[in-house]
């Protein structure tokens, strides 16, 4: 009897760290695709935040260039018009504005598109 029970001891000891030794070979492969999954996901974020920066670099660059066109073609129609100068205040809307004039001719609600 005595040996029955020296080899269920040995079949349990055996088994609990044939267990153990499972638990722990898991517990490790999750710690390293864990890690692998978190730095794959960090290089992707990175990526992507840079792509999104080249992008908005570049959607900053075409508007300056946009607002810079349109601010030459403003002075140039602008002065053709003649001299920029405040004469006075106007009303407009219900409001007392500044009276920009260009030339002799009032700009305040003057809307016309021009040529």
């Amino acid at each position: 009897m005595k040996i029955k029970s020296l080899s269920m001891r040995l079949l349990y000891a055996s088994m609990l760290l044939i267990a153990v030794a499972g638990v722990a070979f898991n517990v490790v492969a999750w710690w390293l695709v864990s890690s692998q999954v978190t730095a794959q996901a960090e290089r992707e974020a990175s990526r992507q935040a840079s792509e999104a920066i080249g992008r908005l670099t570049m959607i900053d660059s075409l508007t300056r260039e946009q607002v810079a066109v349109g601010m030459r073609i403003l002075q140039h129609e602008g002065f053709s018009m003649g001299q920029p100068a405040l004469h006075g205040t106007a009303t407009f809307g219900g409001k007392t504005v500044p009276n920009l004039v260009l030339g002799s001719e009032s700009q305040v609600g003057a809307f016309a598109k021009s040529s």
